[in-house]
């Protein structure tokens, strides 16, 4: 993915939250980018800190809800005291962000919903007294089949009562039309 592209994102995301970060006194710091794979989930050296990164379920289902964990700690081993947030992109604009929230214990959960199926990038922001960093973490959305299987399914029930509806007036218009003695060719009488 673009690194600039993600790094405009998150300036105009923080250009939104400005006026709600003013009161608490945050401004978007310099970052350091770190690339993570999704498929691997093991904790890596981010600058001075040790960082992993979960996402429960590893390949969400667009309209579904997803947790993004990080576990932050300092080299030590010791939880780690940052403040962290998510701006998820999809390689030019913000399309979901959660706001900054300060981490004591060293882990950050996040929830997030992604409405399209396609491929994004988590940005996970940390900001702590060893620098600010900025980890990567790609996030491949997938189609939602079980809401196409139910409109499949609400579509194979809707057909079948119609043909079933459909035979059922044609069956009784054929009995009808028996019993009152039918078309002159069924009953074998001549016209004349």
């Amino acid at each position: 993915m673009n690194h600039r592209a993600l790094a405009v994102a998150l300036l105009i995301t923080a250009v939104a939250l400005q006026p709600s970060l003013a009161a608490e006194n945050y401004s978007p710091p310099d970052f350091r980018v770190y690339e993570f794979s999704q498929l691997v989930c093991v904790a890596r050296q981010v600058g001075e800190y040790r960082v992993q990164v979960l996402l429960e379920p590893n390949e969400p289902k667009a309209g579904e809800r997803f947790r993004v964990t990080a576990v932050i700690s300092d080299l030590q081993g010791r939880p780690a005291e940052v403040t962290a947030y998510v701006v998820v992109t999809d390689g030019l604009r913000p399309v979901n962000f959660t706001r900054p929230v300060r981490v004591a214990n060293g882990i950050f959960k996040a929830e997030l919903v992604l409405e399209r199926p396609g491929r994004y990038v988590a940005g996970i922001a940390v900001s702590g007294s060893n620098g600010t960093y900025l980890i990567n973490v790609p996030i491949t959305v997938l189609e939602n089949l079980q809401g196409f299987l139910n409109s499949v399914l609400v579509t194979m029930l809707v057909m079948g009562a119609f043909w079933g509806v459909a035979v059922a007036i044609s069956l009784a218009f054929l009995r009808e039309r028996r019993r009152f003695g039918g078309a002159p060719e069924e009953t074998g009488q001549v016209q004349g």
